[in-house]
Order: structure tokens, then C-alpha cells, then sequence
């Protein structure tokens, strides 16, 4: 059984789309050094349903099953690029949305 793993970010209002886009392919590249991560793709939100509370831009990833996932959350690489790249560019106090299911 496979595992999606989706991630919403509110990333602060003042960030260019550059900016953004430069930290979410920086994030990507996770792909080239964690081979657990079967897929990746982020993009922005363009629902017209107006929903989105904030979370403008969201990631996924795709492992084989929950061992591959563990290795990826406990990888030094990810755990680095979450705090020194991710973090610090999202609004205060909000923390990002995940959320895991089988595919």
C-alpha cells in the first residue's frame, strides 16, 4: 500500500512568487537525495471555492509504503530543509497542514 503525503503551506504574504518557487524546488530536490520519495509536485492554489483559510501553496509525495515514509520524515536532509527553508518562511504562528493517506 502506497502513501501520499500532502503538505499545505501558508508561506508569508510579502514572499515574491520567485521566492517561493525557488524554495519549493530547493525542496523538490529531496527527490535526488531521498530515493524513498517516489513522486513530488507542488503548485499554488487556484480553486474557486475560496476555502483555502490561508494555504495558498501545497506539496506531495508519494512512498512505496509507510517504512520509505519514516526514512524520508527522519532524514537529516528533510528535517534540515524544513527548518532552515520552509519554516522560517511561513506566517507566524501557523503551522503547515499534513496530511497522509493510502493509495
Amino acid at each position: 500500500m502506497a502513501i501520499r503525503h500532502i503538505v499545505l503551506l501558508p508561506f508569508k504574504s510579502f514572499l515574491s512568487k520567485k521566492e517561493i518557487t525557488e524554495i519549493m524546488q530547493t525542496f523538490g530536490e529531496l527527490k535526488n537525495i531521498i530515493p524513498q520519495i517516489q513522486t513530488f509536485s507542488w503548485g499554488e492554489n487556484n480553486s474557486p471555492e475560496n476555502l483555502h483559510q490561508g494555504y495558498l501553496h501545497g506539496l506531495t509525495m508519494e512512498f512505496k509504503n509507510y517504512s520509505d515514509r519514516k526514512i524520508y520524515l527522519d532524514h537529516s536532509e528533510h528535517i534540515k530543509l524544513a527548518q532552515e527553508l520552509i519554516h522560517p518562511a511561513l506566517k507566524e504562528g501557523i503551522l503547515p497542514i499534513v496530511f497522509d493517506y493510502e493509495i
